[in-house]
């Protein structure tokens, strides 16, 4: 699983780069169409139809000023596609590193669970949902091992670290956040997750 989420983070990565490449040419070139057209109106005031060297330069620019708009829709194109594919990998990225908080925190208080049980009797049978509230009610305190691993988890730094990163990729604002922002976050999430050794 760890060398899944390595690979769609470096894919995440490269996808958020190949975006900004074309979406900066995108920008470039309508700058350079707004140039274009100042530059067309000001030498087409000043341009002698007659002089051949002055008419050759307005017909250049405006030549340059008519292919702009193409490679505009070409980039935004490119662009669009990269975001397109951008989303999707976000949404993969996602689902996989909610899996991994989940086997991690998993894996964290079945560990803990273990180092517990010297301290905990062996039971008949299981407690149900219900003796387990009874029993929170009556003593302020829960007899089930894997109830108070789990506690003990969610409050220790390495599970801290997983319930916020949980939290962070379950709300609302994290969902309905624009691709790239997303992408850019789920790779600094990604990131931190990975640094925790369980």
């Amino acid at each position: 699983m760890k060398k899944d989420t390595m690979n769609t983070t470096r894919k995440i990565e490269r996808l958020l780069a190949q975006y900004n490449q074309l979406d900066g040419e995108r920008l470039r070139h309508e700058k350079m169409a707004a140039t274009l057209a100042e530059g067309e109106q000001s030498l087409s005031r000043t341009t002698d139809i007659e002089n051949k060297v002055q008419f050759e330069k307005l017909s250049q620019l405006r030549l340059r000023r008519e292919m702009v708009p193409r490679k505009i829709q070409e980039f935004a194109g490119a662009a669009g596609a990269a975001k397109a594919e951008l989303a999707e990998e976000c949404q993969r990225a996602t689902a996989a590193l909610l899996e991994l908080i989940n086997q991690k925190t998993a894996a964290l208080s079945a560990k803990l669970a273990l180092a517990l049980q010297p301290f905990f009797p062996p039971r008949s049978k299981t407690l149900t949902t219900a003796e387990i509230i009874v029993a929170q009610a009556q003593m302020f305190a829960v007899a089930d091992l894997e109830t108070i691993a789990g506690r003990i988890v969610y409050h220790s730094t390495p599970g801290t670290v997983l319930f916020k990163a949980l939290d962070r990729l379950r709300t609302g604002n994290f969902v309905n956040r624009p691709v790239v922002l997303k992408a850019a976050e789920l790779v600094e999430i990604a990131a931190t997750i990975e640094r925790i050794k369980i």
